[in-house]
């Protein structure tokens, strides 16, 4: 067997290897924290390597500042509507108080923030919850 055949088998076993890991591991897993595959002599695969983890990196701490964002957003929105609430009008939270007492003796009632979802995005739920059935 030649140097040549040698190589280009070790090269495949390499990459073989870190197919197999992206499997087994999964893909990200694979990258971010299982193996720095050092023992891979690929320029080429490093650079896109190192490139996946910093775009992964990028978008985690965007969706994780978009979350923060919108949660203020939506905070700041709900105090505005509590301070500009007429007196026979109710707040979201007493909407989700009169909400939460139908699960009065049950351990496992809904959290406000699902309440808030529930809301927003599903109409019959808003429907039989909203401002307008209070």
């Amino acid at each position: 067997m030649t140097k040549e055949i040698r190589s280009l088998e070790n090269q495949l076993e390499d990459f073989e290897m870190v197919r197999y890991r992206m499997e087994a591991e999964g893909f990200h897993y694979c990258f971010k924290h299982y193996s720095t595959f050092m023992n891979v002599d690929d320029d080429e695969f490093h650079r896109l390597r190192l490139k996946y983890l910093g775009s992964s990196e990028d978008l985690e701490q965007y969706v994780l500042k978009k979350i923060e964002n919108l949660t203020y957003r939506i905070e700041n929105l709900v105090d505005e509507e509590v301070s500009k609430k007429s007196d026979d009008e109710p707040t979201t939270f007493e909407l989700y108080l009169k909400y939460k007492d139908e699960f009065a003796g049950y351990e496992d009632v809904p959290s406000y923030d699902w309440f808030l979802h529930e809301l927003r995005f599903n109409d019959t739920f808003r429907e039989k919850y909203g401002k307008n059935n209070s």
